[in-house]
């Protein structure tokens, strides 16, 4: 059986079943022996992906992330990803970066094309800010998710005797950020939810030196990191550091004596840490929504039936037609065809068609295992039919989803509340925005 399809199985396996950190923590460790030989990469850093676990193969790549305690997996063609990522990285918005580090556990993250994986060299605090505040505090995530023995040592150390602390350590673990000066002997753990960015506490610590006054001495533990200025810079490389802080577009402003920031203290951190209570459990709020049994007036045949249909060449509605479907309403909403124990809608933007082959009316879906189950075995046969599916997602009983091209047209088999088969261009239906 395919590897990733097999860990999928396995995290929809899951439905029902209460877990600790512990517990995710074995399932990972489970999926990397399925995954067997390819070897993980960890990623995080950016606003835009969750911090997760990719095992990465030339054809696709897996990803698994954990939510609390709920695991939740995906999977897409590798080049696709990889391309959107890069146009990502070279657009040098900060709010788009798909990653800012990784921590590899073997040699998998050579095969990732040198240009996706970048090394931003912060040449100012406020771009400090924007690469490190990010980065720490996923760091402590990330590593809080990982099984423990998958922990590496992760170290950065700063030149501080601008302010008299000699070299600063910062040490990353799932508890927080442990400084220590060697100068002094003094330490200090930054757990998570400090109120203050890494880029403010280190700057605070410089005594509101210049970032540049502050050399970057070490790091490591990470295959992928911010980095900032070690003090060895050529004088062409200073040059573009002030060109950069003149012109960036992302607004950063220069090292100035208006832009000093504020000295700081190990004891005015210890203060603060001090302050940070520890985070409690989200009861989470949801709407009451009635639960009704998995009807379909569609066979898994007849859909396959009309998939292959549709790959022929014969357009969605004339399949649809052929199987009984008809303008009408469903639930006081008007929807393009309606057919017995099933509802299609035609989107005005790429002629996409959604077909719903278990509609609820609203504030109704249908049993969440059932439907699971019916989008599974659909998937099984759609499968045999027309190969692995190119990108996919699976979260217990919740979410099941997968992606099949068809040439240049793709069918997307997705169980949330209803269980909806969706026929289009399949680059517009990939989870991917730059895939060429």
């Amino acid at each position: 059986m395919d590897p990733i399809e097999r860990v999928s199985d396995a995290v929809a396996a899951l439905v029902g079943r209460d877990m600790t950190l512990e517990d995710a923590h074995q399932f990972i460790l489970e999926a990397a022996q399925m995954m067997e030989p390819v070897k993980p990469i960890i990623i995080g850093g950016s606003e835009q992906e969750e911090t997760h676990i990719r095992w990465r193969t030339p054809d696709r790549s897996l990803r698994l992330s954990v939510r609390g305690t709920t695991i939740h997996s995906s999977f897409g063609d590798t080049r696709l990803i990889e391309n959107d990522e890069y146009y990502n990285l070279e657009s040098e918005e900060p709010e788009y970066k798909p990653y800012r580090w990784m921590i590899a556990l073997g040699p998998e993250i050579q095969e990732i094309d040198i240009r996706s994986k970048p090394c931003t060299m912060c040449s100012c605090w406020d771009q400090f800010d924007a690469e490190f505040d990010r980065s720490m505090s996923d760091l402590v995530d990330g590593l809080g998710m990982m099984p423990p023995q998958w922990r590496p040592q992760i170290r950065y150390q700063w030149d501080l005797r601008v302010s008299g602390l000699g070299v600063l350590t910062a040490s990353v673990s799932a508890d927080g950020v442990e400084l220590a000066s060697d100068a002094t002997g003094q330490t200090v753990l930054l757990p998570p939810g400090f109120p203050l960015g890494f880029g403010r506490v280190l700057a605070g610590l410089a005594g509101g030196a210049r970032l540049r006054d502050v050399p970057m001495l070490a790091s490591g533990g990470l295959a992928v990191t911010p980095l900032s200025p070690n003090g060895s810079e050529s004088p062409e490389e200073i040059e573009e550091f002030d060109w950069f802080e003149e012109e960036n577009e992302q607004g950063y402003a220069p090292d100035s004596q208006e832009n000093r920031r504020p000295a700081l203290t190990f004891a005015q951190l210890r203060d603060l840490a001090a302050q940070v209570a520890s985070p409690e459990p989200s009861a989470g709020s949801r709407d009451e929504v009635e639960t009704v049994p998995m009807r379909t007036g569609l066979a898994f045949g007849q859909v396959c039936g009309i998939v292959d249909q549709w790959a022929r060449g014969v357009p969605v509605r004339d399949v649809l037609v052929a199987n009984g479907g008809v303008a009408g309403q469903f639930d006081g909403r008007d929807v393009s065809l309606v057919g017995d124990g099933w509802i299609a809608q035609e989107k005005a933007s790429w002629g996409e068609w959604v077909l719903t082959i278990s509609p609820t009316p609203a504030r109704t879906r249908v049993e969440p295992r059932a439907g699971a189950a019916a989008a599974w075995q659909l998937c099984q046969t759609m499968t045999q039919m027309f190969g692995a599916a190119r990108f996919g997602e699976t979260e217990g009983d919740a979410v099941y989803s997968r992606l099949y091209a068809l040439g240049e047209r793709g069918v997307r088999v997705r169980k949330s509340d209803d269980v909806t088969i969706t026929f289009g261009d399949f680059l517009q239906l990939a989870p991917v925005e730059f895939a060429q």
